[in-house]
């Protein structure tokens, strides 16, 4: 039985089990697997997950690198390419399932608009707060001079166009499509553990990472699962997802480091010194100060109740 079938009336729930209830039994992603067409089960769901990752990772780059021997136009169209290459297996995989399963009607627990507005303050304050810590201990330098500001305006719109792009694939993929399933078989801690692990080990392929990138790339997707759940809605992981990447890449110029992308941003900082500061190779998903705005973000995430969040919650058992 998923953990939504039963009523709340025929739950018993203690008060050390408060947040278990919050997390589980009243949110929308819960009832519509368990009011599904169709039942996936969770082992099928994360071998299918398993194989489509590494057929993007490695079969999507792949691909790219083949098209893109015949690519000699604006960098725009290189980025669409390669984007296009490795999210499209994960839209593909997340509709499909989607379609398969024939989920339930359930209305989210929070607005579009209200879980868009919290998701991308979530993301501003948590990626502001990495770079704020790092800025303190000396980590973060002035780069480049800036480009022509119609150069700049161009490359936030369009990396804002492609990042969006590949942050609604992933969120489409792991916080639609899997979570819910994995949650709704095995229990919601462990269907968010689940995801979380994976969405780092997706991380990792391609290229060896430091464990702190690691780390970082769980805590985020613990912390945009947590959005999920609270707002039962892909609105709120989505805008949090994409706010990091957008400022990281287009507004402050930290990914690549040193240097700026090829789209341009709007300002360019680079990060020096440690590596644990966000220096090395992984930037700011290697360093400790991520680390830290993460698990500030984790509690902004715990911390939100959306009105109809609240609502259910007070019809809920004491």
């Amino acid at each position: 039985m998923g953990y939504g079938a039963a009523s709340t009336a025929e739950r018993s729930i203690g008060a050390g089990q408060a947040l278990l209830y919050w997390i589980s039994y009243s949110n929308a992603w819960i009832l519509r697997v368990d009011g599904a067409g169709r039942k996936m089960p969770g082992w099928a769901v994360l071998a299918v997950g398993i194989a489509v990752l590494a057929l993007s990772m490695t079969g999507g780059v792949a691909l790219y690198q083949q098209i893109a021997q015949g690519l000699e136009g604006h960098p725009a169209v290189d980025r669409w390419v390669l984007n296009l290459c490795i999210v499209g297996p994960l839209y593909a995989a997340a509709l499909a399932g989607l379609a398969y399963e024939r989920r339930a009607r359930q209305p989210a627990n929070a607005g579009i608009a209200g879980a868009l507005g919290l998701g991308a303050a979530v993301g501003l304050v948590g990626f502001g707060l990495a770079v704020g810590f790092s800025a303190v201990l000396g980590a973060v330098a002035s780069g480049a001079p800036p480009s022509p500001l119609a150069h700049r305006l161009a490359g936030l719109a369009i990396g804002a166009a492609v990042i969006a792009v590949q942050a609604y694939g992933e969120e489409l993929f792991f916080r639609g499509w899997m979570q819910p399933v994995l949650a709704t078989r095995w229990g919601p801690w462990i269907g968010l553990a689940t995801t979380s692990i994976l969405f780092a080990a997706a991380h990792t392929m391609g290229r060896p990472i430091s464990a702190v990138a690691v780390l970082n790339d769980g805590v985020a997707g613990f912390v945009f699962g947590l959005l999920a759940f609270r707002s039962g809605g892909l609105a709120a992981p989505f805008a949090a997802h994409f706010a990091w990447n957008w400022a990281e890449q287009s507004l402050l110029g930290l990914t690549p480091n040193p240097g700026v992308d090829v789209l341009g941003s709007l300002w360019d900082l680079d990060l020096v010194g440690s590596p644990l500061l966000g220096a090395g190779p992984d930037e700011m998903n290697g360093a400790v100060t991520a680390t830290l705005a993460l698990l500030i973000m984790v509690g902004l995430a715990l911390a939100w109740t959306p009105k109809r969040q609240a609502q259910v919650e007070a019809r809920a058992p004491a």
